[in-house]
């Protein structure tokens, strides 16, 4: 076997068919402030691919989203950080996330394919897009929000896709569960 390094990311690189690779800025901490967080917009800018009930399907509530969130976050964590120890207390979390309403949802189905030399045929590989608008009290689910922006959420996400990026309509400060 080789020999396992510690690695830091420093950025991602992300492919626009109608730009050149470029590196894309390393991912940045929401801007604290006094007082709770209670209103902020999520953007999946690649197309997003969360399995609910057996199909693909855009969440229904802000608590599916976090499950995802939580359950991709702890599944890294246990492949590339055997031993550690999550940070949040789960189940609170959980609890919390049913509280969170989406206000606004402007989220849209997006078809994207890829082809496999393996398969010798065409993968579809379509998510959904857009935005969500999310009220209640975030500052709980910050910390894992801006880990989402890094490792992205669902499915196929070492083709890019699944990436979210938190847009504060208030600067917010994390807060404890």
């Amino acid at each position: 076997r080789g020999v396992r390094l510690r690695l830091t990311l420093e950025g991602t690189l992300a492919r626009d068919p109608a730009r050149p690779w470029a590196l894309e800025a390393p991912p940045r901490r929401l801007a604290p402030r006094l007082g709770p967080c209670e209103r902020l917009t999520l953007h999946f800018a690649t197309p997003t691919r969360l399995k609910l009930e057996g199909s693909f399907q855009p969440p229904r509530s802000f608590a599916e989203l976090a499950g995802r969130m939580l359950r991709r976050s702890l599944e890294l964590g246990h492949f590339y950080a055997p031993g550690g120890v999550p940070s949040w207390e789960i189940e609170p979390l959980l609890e919390r996330a049913r509280r969170v309403s989406i206000a606004r949802s402007d989220l849209r189905w997006h078809s994207w394919q890829r082809y496999s030399n393996r398969q010798g045929r065409k993968i579809e590989l379509g998510g959904f897009v857009g935005t969500l608008e999310l009220e209640g009290e975030l500052g709980p689910f910050l910390p894992l929000l801006e880990q989402a922006e890094v490792i992205h959420l669902g499915k196929a996400t070492t083709f890019g896709l699944g990436k979210v990026e938190v847009v504060a309509a208030e600067l917010c400060e994390p807060t404890d569960c």
